[in-house]
Formats: C-alpha cells, structure tokens, sequence
C-alpha cells in the first residue's frame, strides 16, 4: 500500500469535520509531493509540528546547503507545509491537526484498529503440510482442499472455513496489519502483537528499539489489551562495555552488556500489553 493510499483509507474512518479532513488531505497532499522517506520524514514531520504548535519560525540554518539537514531541503519542505497550514487549516483546532499530521507522516492510524479480516494481510506463506492420501478419492479431495485454503487466504486472509483436520498443526502463517505495520497475528488463531509497544533508553539520553533480557526471560511478544490504547513505553537501561570473554567491564572491545536500570518500568509496559517472556 502505498503512501497516498494510506492517507485516504485512513481519512475515510475519521469522524472528524469536512474541515479538518480537507486540512489533513492538503497536507499530507504536499507532504507526499516532497517525496520525504526515512529520516527526512521524521525530521520535517516533527519540526512542522513543534514550529506550528509554538508559533514559531524556521530556523535560518535549515535552509543552508552546507548544513546536515539535507542541503536545505528540510527549511523549503517546511515552508511550503506551514504555508499549506496557513492556507486552509487556521479555523480548525491546532492540536488535533498536528497530532493527526504527526500519526499520518508515521504510517500510525488515526482511529483504533478494529483487527476485522479486512485489517491484515499475509506476509509469511504457511508451512503447513497436508497428511498424506493413498486413494484416488482421497487425491481429489486432497487437490479441492489445498485449492480451497489458497483461495480462503486470498480472499479472506484470517477464514476459519479450512477445517482443522486438513492441515497439519504446525500452522505457521503470518499476518501483518495494514493500518498500523508493527503490529502482526501469528497463526490464524493468533493474539495480535506489536513490535512497538516499548523503546530503550541508555544512561547517555539516547534511545532505540531492540529485543530487551529481563530477570523474566527475554521479551517475545506484547500482546495488545486495548486497541485503543498502546503507548509506547520507555524502559531505561544502562549499557557497558565488557570482555566477551569475562563479561567484565572491560573499554574498546565493541561488546556491550545491556541491564535494565529498574525493572518496575516493567509494570508500566505489562499495564498495556500482555507480556510474553521467554
């Protein structure tokens, strides 16, 4: 699904005024013209949104060619969206505009999912194999069934029309969701998970995501409660470098030990997320 696809999927659940939705369409409309992708999304739609909310104006160095921020492009991106702003959003409220803007830019939905069949989309082929048949009859039955489960998935990504008997148990199918892409169901049965349900924080200020070693096990899988609630946790962890050998705190060998700083943050993640350890 492309950008621009994403945009209108989501603008049509939106229970918002017409208003709001034009304001949102303009854009998002000149946000993909600009062609951002990666960082540059992250750095023009959270600028936009911190110079729009204070009033501010850009800073002179993001027009500079001899700067970082992408020989300029970032200030002339920015002008152009606060002019759109300007233009066609000053009577709707600031702050829904901006926090619609901002979930937008980041392929996040505007309203909660609903996890409906329309949702997902298989992204893992099944590793399913079917038992084996010695008839002629049992061939033919065996052909229908195998063309009728292909079918099922393209049509209907999460049927529960294949009987169970058909397939054998090691069911290893995989299902993305189209409206939020960190959130995924294992299995046809499966719970659904997010991939973004925490970030990592290190004694330094900088943050990232990455798998996380608890005295719990490690963190597999944050199966989401409530659609309609999933924040992003932050966990804050210390890093040290250590021998690989020793596991001793040892500079300059490249490996590095990563604890938890206090694992009561756990109940803040485990108060969203039904956390699975392993």
């Amino acid at each position: 699904m492309n950008f621009d696809t994403y945009v209108k999927n989501e603008l049509n659940l939106l229970t918002e005024s017409d208003a709001i939705k034009s304001c949102l369409f303009k854009l998002m409309e000149k946000f993909s013209e600009q062609g951002h992708s990666g960082m540059s999304a992250a750095v023009v739609s959270m600028s936009f949104v911190s110079l729009v909310k204070d009033d501010k104006p850009i800073p002179d160095y993001l027009f500079s060619k001899k700067d970082d921020f992408y020989g300029g492009m970032t200030g002339r991106a920015l002008k152009e969206l606060i002019e759109v702003y300007q233009n066609n959003c000053k009577d709707c409220d600031k702050a829904k505009v901006l926090d619609y803007f901002y979930k937008l830019a980041s392929y996040k939905p505007l309203t909660p999912l609903t996890f409906a069949n329309e949702e997902w989309q298989l992204v893992q082929e099944s590793k399913v194999t079917f038992q084996p048949v010695k008839s002629l009859k049992d061939k033919i039955v065996g052909f229908f069934r195998r063309l009728i489960f292909h079918k099922s998935f393209l049509s209907d990504s999460l049927s529960n029309s294949l009987n169970e008997s058909m397939i054998n148990k090691e069911d290893s199918l995989l299902f993305q969701n189209v409206r939020d892409f960190a959130v995924f169901i294992e299995g046809r049965n499966g719970k659904p998970h997010t991939i973004d349900a925490y970030y990592i924080r290190d004694q330094e200020g900088d943050t990232f995501t990455g798998s996380l070693t608890t005295s719990k096990g490690a963190i597999r899988h944050c199966y989401i409660k409530d659609p309609a609630n999933m924040p992003k946790v932050c966990i804050d962890v210390i890093h040290t470098e250590v021998d690989p050998d020793t596991g001793e705190e040892k500079a300059g060998t490249g490996w590095w030990n990563t604890t938890i700083k206090d694992e009561s943050q756990l109940e803040e993640l485990e108060k969203y997320y039904d956390v699975e350890y392993v």
